[in-house]
């Protein structure tokens, strides 16, 4: 019985001979069926090769927009490439959006954003937030508060644009781990699962199991910032009277150690109060 490896070679080879070169045609019209050469691919491998690919032209673009040497139509037709790209697969999921409903649904209820020609006449505008916010129901189920019946966190505070940036920073470095596990499972498999990869799988983003995402947050941001409690913003949060009174000495001061302690235990006790009412809140909401 062949490996995971030789299927792998044995599948490239089969259709290195078969597909052409430039797979797909720009004049398609709506969504065509399925080829019959990609049979024994899964829908799976499909979304993994597209992916590469997608993240590779990305890749290509960046480069070619950072070159001072290339011209500025070179540029444009580089962005071009990957704007298409982006288009087409916002088109054919409208497509399907239209036709199967429920399964989209289901998606964008736990997100926070969905793909979507955005229009530039002001009524469709209008049609498009109908049909997201209320056909499809963006957001409804997220463990942020994006849609609450009552006044939802602001992105503009500059302790919610922290959060959401570690929040996005968990993400990527997920994103990360997950990756190395699947290109190299033998390698990994005798790594234990950090606490990052179980945030989310084992521990959901909720005010129940608030703490372990705040530490994890919190020790992101000593990463960046090892003394929060001199930073200009941070500080902000513990300048109260009453921090300068805990645990004086004889003399009537207090430790510079133990008031930087103090301030900083107060700065991760207030993020954690602006994370708590940025989550959805079930009971809240029900």
């Amino acid at each position: 019985m062949e490996n995971a490896k030789e299927r792998c070679e044995r599948m490239l080879a089969k259709h290195s001979k078969t597909l052409p070169r430039v797979f797909g045609d720009p004049l398609q019209q709506g969504i065509g069926k399925p080829d019959s050469r990609l049979a024994d691919e899964s829908p799976g491998q499909i979304a993994a090769y597209t992916l590469g690919y997608l993240q590779e032209l990305a890749a290509r673009v960046q480069q070619c927009c950072e070159d001072q040497r290339e011209t500025p139509e070179r540029k444009r037709e580089a962005c071009q490439l990957l704007v298409n790209i982006a288009s087409e697969a916002a088109a054919d999921i409208h497509l399907l959006v239209q036709s199967f409903p429920e399964p989209f649904r289901a998606i964008a209820e736990n997100r926070s954003n969905f793909p979507r020609l955005f229009p530039a006449h002001p009524e469709d505008i209008r049609n498009l937030k109908s049909f997201v916010l209320d056909d499809l129901e963006l957001g409804k189920l997220h463990p942020l508060k994006l849609r609450s019946h009552q006044k939802t966190f602001s992105k503009q505070s500059y302790a919610n644009g922290l959060l959401l940036h570690y929040l996005a920073e968990i993400r990527r470095m997920r994103t990360k781990l997950l990756s190395f596990r699947l290109n190299d499972p033998w390698a990994s498999a005798a790594i234990p699962r950090s606490e990052i990869e179980r945030l989310d799988d084992e521990i959901s983003l909720s005010v129940s199991n608030a703490k372990p995402w705040m530490d994890i947050i919190w020790q992101l941001l000593l990463q960046d910032i090892p003394q929060p409690e001199t930073h200009p913003r941070l500080r902000q949060f513990a300048e109260r009277p009453s921090l300068r009174n805990k645990r004086m000495r004889r003399d009537g001061t207090v430790g510079k150690k133990t008031q930087a302690h103090n301030m900083r235990a107060e700065i991760k006790r207030k993020l954690g109060v602006y994370y708590k009412r940025m989550l959805n809140d079930s009971a809240v909401n029900k």
